[in-house]
């Protein structure tokens, strides 16, 4: 059986899927790769099925050993300085495409200069323990035993490979981290006034430093005007916008709570939320309100 050694894990290295489905009751997020589009697009390059699992970097790539022959790809966030190395001979890691890795080589990922997350995907996906169903690791939350991010010496199993779909997949990082974010109305709108509506999809927010999988935290700008308190407890998801007391939004991540307290503004569409995990610290980010009418077309296709 193929594997993979990590020699370096980098800043938060980790192996994710598509995450857990009919557990959200149990307390239990649905985890997973934060940018589905990065994951899927490795995927479908090296024929694997969608949720064969990879590994999600965060800002700074690691190092990895492959005992056996490979195809691997990496995809969402750019690291222009990535490189396989086998003996004395180095090539360079083209981004979103096709590569062979032999038998022995190191592929190193250094920073993660366009975008946040970076995945690096492997022909037959890797093969760790699954746990209700799912091979990512609940990294905000370690103590859940839903796994944990890579560690030194740790040696990851992979399948077997099926057939390769295609050399490359032409999809621009600016695309990914447009700082435009769709939103629809949320639970609790109603409880903000007509000018925090409008500030919330006219005005740029900064991405802050304690942001991570579970919550993008924003800064920069605070609501104007007193904010709702706390609300009675609801069911949330990925996407949804809280707003807690000092005015200054939360985006919920794949690791976020499945319950909160906290008033509910907005709720970014699915198809934007690639971009809200490839936001770094200080980026800035825009909403921008739509209706559910026009974030249904753009989940069937049918706009940009």
């Amino acid at each position: 059986m193929s594997a993979v050694r990590v020699i370096d894990p980098g800043m938060q290295s980790s192996v994710q899927d598509l995450g857990r489905a009919g557990y959200r009751q149990m307390g239990v997020p649905t985890g997973g790769a934060f940018d589905r589009e990065a994951h899927l697009v490795g995927s479908l390059i090296l024929g694997n099925d969608s949720n064969d699992a990879s590994i999600e970097m965060t800002l700074v790539g690691g190092m990895f050993q492959f005992e056996g022959d490979a195809c691997i790809c990496l995809s969402g966030g750019h690291a222009p300085d990535a490189s396989l190395t086998l003996g004395e001979r180095s090539m360079p890691v083209p981004h979103q495409r096709l590569v062979q890795a032999a038998s022995g080589s190191v592929l190193r990922v250094g920073s993660i200069t366009e975008g946040m997350r970076t995945h690096l995907s492997i022909a037959g996906g890797f093969t760790t323990k699954a746990v209700l169903g799912s091979r990512s690791a609940l990294v905000s939350t370690p103590d859940a035993g839903l796994g944990r991010s890579l560690r030194v010496g740790d040696m990851l199993p992979v399948g077997i490979p099926g057939k390769p779909s295609m050399n490359s997949i032409e999809i621009g990082i600016v695309q990914r981290v447009d700082r435009k974010i769709r939103i629809v109305p949320g639970h609790h709108m109603v409880l903000f006034n007509e000018k925090q509506i409008q500030q919330l999809g006219g005005q740029d927010f900064v991405v802050q430093m304690q942001s991570n999988r579970a919550g993008v935290r924003l800064g920069g700008t605070t609501m104007v005007g007193d904010v709702p308190g706390r609300v009675a407890s609801v069911g949330t998801l990925p996407g949804y916008v809280q707003v807690p007391s000092d005015g200054q939004p939360i985006v919920l991540g794949v690791d976020g709570p499945v319950t909160g307290g906290y008033p509910v503004i907005a709720c970014v569409i699915e198809a934007d939320l690639p971009r809200v995990a490839q936001a770094r610290p200080n980026d800035r980010l825009r909403f921008e309100w739509v209706d559910r009418n026009a974030a249904l077309r753009v989940s069937q296709g049918k706009v940009d």
